[in-house]
């Protein structure tokens, strides 16, 4: 039994030092991926949500501006209102806010009844996911 040696507490001790500390480096990066797909999930969601909305009120007849304009927090803008989704029930946990605005470019602002801005808003648990835009005209 000459010449055998075992493991020292030093090599030990540091062996599952760095078992430790690659075990916690792949946790940690599972963990984040883990986030990071379900944060990519939620905004695929959000916006297929959103342009189904969008893709329905362009489809839809001009909406003509309310008498009494709903008024959208936290400008309260009169010349923004809110329109009803159609026919539409969001995914537990999904919120769609589909507003119309009067719009606007660098030069001019154009008739609300001529052409409009329509934006969805989506959020996921009162967190604001994506918001998507796109203009309606008249025809």
């Amino acid at each position: 039994m000459t010449g055998q040696r075992g493991f020292g507490l030093l090599e030990v001790l540091v062996g599952v030092g760095l078992l430790g500390f690659i075990l916690g480096a792949f946790l940690t990066t599972l963990g984040t991926g883990f986030r990071a797909t379900t944060t990519q999930d939620q905004q695929v969601t959000a916006g297929a949500l959103a342009r189904s909305q969008l893709e329905s009120i362009r489809s839809a007849d001009y909406f003509a501006p309310p008498s009494v304009p709903y008024l959208i927090p936290p400008g309260n803008d009169p010349g923004v209102y809110a329109v009803p989704a159609p026919n539409f029930t969001p995914p537990p946990q999904y919120s769609v806010v589909v507003e119309i605005a009067q719009y606007c470019d660098d030069v001019q602002c154009y008739p609300v009844d001529e052409i409009q801005q329509v934006s969805a808003a989506v959020s996921h648990d009162g967190k604001p996911v994506r918001q998507i835009s796109v203009l309606k005209a008249r025809r």
